[in-house]
C-alpha cells in the first residue's frame, strides 16, 4: 500500500475514532434516561422500544469498533 492510501486509511480510522466517541456519549446519556424512567412507565411501549434502540446503539458500537480493530491490523 502506497503512503496515499495508507493517509486515506489513517483519516478513515480517525472518522470512525470520532463516530465511536460520539455514539458512546449518546448511548450513555439514553441509559440514564431509562435508568430515571418511573417505575410505572418501565413496562410502557415507548420504554420497551427505548431498550431495544440502545440494544442495536451498542450492536453498532461493537461493528464499529471492530471495524477500528480490523483497519489497525492492515
Amino acid at each position: 500500500m502506497n503512503a496515499k492510501r495508507r493517509k486515506r486509511l489513517k483519516e478513515v480510522q480517525d472518522h470512525i475514532s470520532i463516530a465511536v466517541s460520539v455514539l458512546e456519549d449518546v448511548i450513555d446519556d439514553e441509559q440514564d434516561s431509562l435508568d430515571n424512567t418511573p417505575e410505572n412507565l418501565q413496562d410502557s411501549e415507548a420504554y420497551c422500544k427505548k431498550e431495544d434502540d440502545l440494544d442495536e446503539m451498542r450492536d453498532a458500537l461493537d461493528d464499529l469498533k471492530s471495524a477500528q480493530e480490523t483497519i489497525s491490523s492492515i
